[in-house]
């Protein structure tokens, strides 16, 4: 972990900042940064800044994908796939969802909700159609359960919209490919 020795103004952003580059320019380190966030080492704060790093080089990816307006874009050396990230992140904390811990439900909200907002509306359906359902009513659940943390809470209704906001997107484009009907 990196130290603020001098004081520097902004030190924290900064250094989340350039974490998020970093993961972004060399892809395979969200993977490292993955295995930290789910060890025993370091605190747990530690822990969930990575876990958000991850997710802010995860939309900045999506962006530059959007951008180039190619359906899988090649993240950089080793050829990782977006999908290929979203399947490994998705295997990684899919057990969290059912664990009592805040943390961990926490780490599965951002996960999921970094995985709805970042892959492309044809390669989601493909991989993720089967939970979509199951990923919002456990969404829905942990944001009304008056137990959960306001931050677990926040993390729910951000995974909801990301849900809704990929099923309407869902649903113009079928209404698009439709014949429409002549009078």
């Amino acid at each position: 972990m990196i130290i603020d020795k001098f004081s520097y103004p902004a030190f924290n952003e900064l250094r989340l900042k350039y974490i998020s580059e970093l993961i972004v320019l060399y892809p395979e380190f969200a993977f490292k940064a993955a295995d930290y966030i789910f060890s025993q080492e370091g605190t747990m704060t530690a822990r969930y800044e990575l876990l958000e790093c991850i997710h802010t080089a995860a939309i900045s990816l999506s962006t530059k994908t959007k951008v180039k307006e190619k359906p899988i874009m090649q993240l950089g050396p080793g050829s990782m796939s977006m999908p290929r990230v979203c399947n490994q992140l998705s295997a990684v904390v899919d057990s969290f969802a059912t664990r009592q811990e805040p943390c961990l439900c926490l780490a599965a909200l951002v996960a999921r909700t970094t995985i709805a907002k970042v892959l492309p509306r044809d390669n989601f359906i493909q991989e993720y159609s089967s939970v979509f359902e199951s990923w919002l009513m456990w969404a829905s659940k942990l944001g009304d359960d008056p137990d959960s943390e306001e931050e677990a809470k926040k993390a729910a209704r951000e995974l909801i919209s990301a849900l809704i906001d990929f099923r309407l997107s869902t649903s113009r484009a079928n209404d698009a490919r439709r014949p429409s009907a002549i009078c």
